[in-house]
């Protein structure tokens, strides 16, 4: 979902450290002294839930618009949705891991402080003058500043010191590297993961079912570049289960945040990526269902990219095209142990304060790889209805969703469709269902038949259905059990790198004999 895109903060050092954290079992009430995430303020009274790696916040105030089921007013029992939320925020952790991606976190190391005029002066004086110029900065600061240190320098800094004076500067010096809870959104190092089970906070809604703030700091040469500060991640969560694909695609996020790739990557990157994320997560959630209700059938999650991508697909479009691009990406590492492509994808946007457009990261991956990973995205979509990975299987009735609202191509009346660059788009064609014989004739003045013919893709109830070149065109000659659906989506994803193409569909239909 979509990342609030601010950001911040120095390189790690070697010194650096992160905050330990124990895993936590049972909820905490949060005191006056904690630092409260701003998002979970707005819950009621706000509880925690720390793992290694997360702090999850939730409301126990009971009736309150927050609140999330199961809270008993005192943060003396976990609800089931906290618990599931902690399970799949470490498992996605292990899965970011497993791909090669950092381990997340929720703030950068505290700040340091640089001083390079005073740096000149203490390599130039005695030890006792040394002690007296650091004296004179405080402890925080001095433990800032020693940490910001080359650790050659500081070795030189604090050379000759009495071992008292030393012990005390190295007391600073942890203390700045290890930072105070007031450095840190939510208290430490942890990411902060906030419960709302209504939208209350402002942040989520049925539509919107998470989302993550990213905070960043302008740095470099002419502060052209920015660097990571804080990340935060709110999801709803109205009933005991965890949105486990919903949540996912968050923590993505917050990987992103921590690379400083969110704010140079285009939605067709951070959000094409962060689906392609939750898919490799959680592939049975990302799935989404098929519903039956008093008003027709519906899609959920990872359905409706599906069908969006099999019906048309831009990824230079507006709107929500970007998220539909999640099987282009794992195509484009499909068989391959660590996704090498997307993390280079993002490695290339890595601290841009302002980022490539959509066809640049395109041109980046590379025009003819993206288009064979376009086609077998297709294959593996539309006509399997599993992920390039296999790992994801959509229910056969998502296919009964692939072209609708495209053109309908009849005996009668042909439809013409331009495919856009890097993109698809489909036509239906259709047929009375009186005959026992239809011939769909794919033709463009774009592409030669044999082309055509490598490229579409017709899903049908028992399998793909396969095309041949004959008289110059490309023929997919429908039978059988098929005749009688009445209807087939012909998929094209374009298989020319460098344009759109446009395609025309037609329909002949065979009469029974007599």
């Amino acid at each position: 979902m979509p990342t609030l895109r601010p950001r911040a903060a120095l390189p790690l050092l070697a010194l650096l450290v992160c905050v330990p954290a124990a895993a936590g079992t049972t909820g905490v009430q949060a005191g006056p002294r904690d630092v409260i995430p701003r998002t979970a303020k707005r819950l009621g009274m706000p509880c925690r839930l720390d793992t290694a790696t997360f702090r999850i916040w939730w409301s126990d105030t009971i009736g309150a618009a927050g609140a999330v089921s199961g809270a008993d007013g005192g943060c003396r029992t976990v609800p089931p949705v906290v618990t599931a939320v902690a399970g799949v925020a470490e498992r996605a952790r292990a899965t970011a891991q497993g791909l090669g991606l950092p381990r997340m976190t929720g703030d950068a190391p505290p700040a340091t402080v640089r001083l390079p005029e005073l740096t000149r002066v203490l390599l130039r004086a005695r030890p006792g003058e040394r002690v007296i110029a650091l004296n004179g900065l405080g402890a925080r600061t001095r433990g800032q500043y020693l940490a910001g240190l080359p650790a050659a320098t500081r070795v030189r800094v604090l050379a000759g010191i009495t071992g008292t004076v030393r012990r005390r500067f190295a007391a600073d010096l942890r203390l700045a590297v290890a930072g105070r809870p007031s450095d840190f959104a939510g208290g430490d190092r942890r990411v902060d993961v906030v419960l709302d089970a209504s939208g209350v906070t402002g942040m989520v809604s049925a539509a919107t079912p998470g989302r993550t703030s990213c905070s960043e700091i302008p740095t470099g040469p002419r502060l052209r570049r920015v660097a990571f500060r804080s990340t935060e991640v709110v999801v709803l969560a109205p009933a005991d289960t965890a949105p486990a694909a919903a949540l996912a695609h968050e923590l993505f996020h917050v990987v992103q945040c921590d690379t400083s790739t969110s704010t140079g990557a285009p939605d067709l990157l951070a959000e094409g990526t962060a689906e392609w994320f939750a898919a490799r997560a959680e592939p049975a959630d990302f799935a989404g269902t098929l519903t039956t209700g008093a008003t027709g059938q519906t899609l959920s999650g990872g359905a409706t990219r599906v069908a969006r991508f099999c019906t048309r697909f831009d990824p230079v479009g507006a709107g929500l095209e970007a998220y539909a691009s999640w099987g282009v990406w794992q195509a484009l590492d499909a068989g391959r142990a660590r996704p090498v492509r997307v993390l280079a994808a993002l490695r290339s946007v890595t601290g841009l304060r302002t980022g490539p457009t959509a066809a640049a990261v395109i041109r980046d991956v590379g025009t003819a790889r993206w288009a064979d990973a376009l086609q077998d995205a297709a294959r593996s979509l539309c006509a399997g209805l599993r992920a390039p990975f296999g790992d994801v299987v959509f229910a056969p009735g998502v296919r009964g969703f692939i072209g609708l609202g495209s053109p309908t191509a009849t005996p009668v009346t042909p439809q013409t469709v331009v495919v856009p660059r890097w993109g698809v788009a489909s036509a239906r064609a259709q047929w009375s269902g009186g005959g026992t014989q239809a011939t769909i004739r794919v033709t463009s003045p774009d592409l030669d038949a044999a082309t055509l013919v490598a490229a579409l893709v017709a899903p049908a109830a028992n399998g793909p259905l396969a095309a041949t070149v004959r008289d110059g065109a490309a023929v997919i000659d429908v039978s059988g059990a098929a005749i009688t659906d009445g209807a087939v989506t012909v998929v094209v994803p374009n298989p020319r790198p460098d344009r759109a193409v446009t395609v025309t569909v037609a329909v002949e239909e065979s009469a029974p004999p007599g």
